[in-house]
């Protein structure tokens, strides 16, 4: 009897010193994620910054060239009631669509 409660006394210390490592571990891992997740939004966001004068550049230049900049995807994909209206003619179910 002596013995079985001191092996459900060692069970619950290793159990709680097992549960202890996992606690840990998941802390220093959500740190290390938190970390990475900062860098990456900075890192993002400076390639932004530097991005926005290119970009700035690019549309006034075509915009003294009398240009106007458009998608490709955006050409190529026409809103759903102007092709039913192309492909039916009627006005009113292109408009119940919307």
């Amino acid at each position: 009897m002596l013995v079985d409660l001191l092996c459900e006394e060692v069970k619950r210390d290793v159990q709680r010193t097992v549960d202890d490592l996992i606690a840990n571990i998941e802390a220093k891992k959500q740190t290390i994620f938190a970390a990475m997740e900062d860098q990456t939004k900075k890192s993002l966001q400076r390639k932004r910054k530097l991005q926005i004068p290119l970009c700035q550049t690019i549309l006034q230049s075509a915009g003294k060239a009398g240009l106007t900049l458009v998608s490709e995807e955006i050409k190529e994909f026409s809103l759903p009631e102007t092709k039913l209206f192309q492909e039916t003619g009627d006005v009113k179910l292109a408009a119940r669509h919307d």
